[in-house]
């Protein structure tokens, strides 16, 4: 999802939820990163305006992402995470939130290089 006008590469972070969507207890948890609330009572959208130069470094920041809001969910939960630039998306992956309230990649990884 690029925003309209938006030049600068973004990292955004779609959460899907089971049951109503968590606004409140998200909002502030991720300050540098604008949270969008979609039409669809169960998504939230975060997106942080950031320069990803790696595979390596999108991890790094997936998994910090995941590891705040995860502890803030209740339910089932879905994670997908994509970086897109000035070529367009060049890093995805889904991640779902596990009983025991962490997110995990899909198996199998569904981690996608463009």
């Amino acid at each position: 999802m690029k925003l309209p006008g938006s030049a600068a590469p973004q990292f955004c972070v779609y959460l899907f939820t089971e049951g109503p969507r968590p606004v409140g207890s998200l909002i502030g948890v991720l300050p540098d990163y604008e949270m969008v609330l979609p039409r669809s009572k169960n998504d939230i959208a975060f997106i942080g305006k950031k320069p990803i130069q790696s595979r390596e470094q999108f991890k790094l920041e997936y998994e910090r992402v995941a590891s705040v809001i995860a502890p803030l969910l209740s339910g089932d939960a879905h994670l997908s995470c994509q970086y897109d630039d000035e070529r367009g998306t060049r890093f995805q992956i889904e991640l779902y939130r596990t009983e025991n309230g962490n997110f995990v990649e899909t198996n199998p990884p569904s981690y996608i290089e463009y």
